[in-house]
């Protein structure tokens, strides 16, 4: 049925247009909706990239852990969360190693948030797809080892036993 006089055209004017009108509103909506959603997803991962930085040094170790394992919910920031990673990497190969070597605790506290985040990366970018640059640093880290902490010192094998700790 088509519209035949001016009445009829005004009758189905009457009726599209609302419907478009909300329609248009919906659309509206459904892209406002979507924008706060990544301002909020954005806030959420900037939130946790402190957390996992402790800058100002207060944040407990299990935060800054968790922290290192929630960025895993982060696949569209898997180029930073990698920047990040090398960063660090380098940081501490460069500067910081000889600042906290000293400090074993803040040593091994480094080394579990470090390796926390070395299996983000590694999630994020696929089992065995890790970029290559940040596969070297990590299986240099994964060799490294560390010198014994004053507090536990390596004692000698008793007889009989067998020196694996090392």
């Amino acid at each position: 049925m088509t519209p035949a006089t001016w009445q009829d055209w005004i009758a189905w004017a009457g009726l599209i247009i609302p419907f478009a009108a909300l329609a248009w509103a919906a659309v509206v909506h459904v892209l406002n909706q979507r924008e706060s959603y990544r301002q909020k997803k954005y806030e959420k991962f900037m939130d946790l990239i402190s957390r996992y930085n402790n800058a100002a040094g207060d944040e407990p170790l299990f935060t800054q852990l968790a922290a290192a394992f929630e960025l895993r919910n982060y696949r569209s920031y898997k180029t930073v969360i990698q920047a990040i990673y090398q960063y660090q990497n380098e940081k501490v190969a460069k500067l910081e190693l000889d600042d906290i070597s000293s400090d074993p605790i803040r040593m091994a506290k480094r080394e579990l948030v470090q390796a926390e985040l070395s299996k983000t990366v590694e999630y994020l970018c696929g089992k065995g797809t890790m970029p290559p640059h940040l596969a070297k640093i990590r299986s240099a880290r994964m060799r490294r080892e560390l010198p014994p902490s004053p507090a536990s010192p390596v004692l000698p094998p008793q007889a009989g036993e067998e020196n694996n700790h090392l």
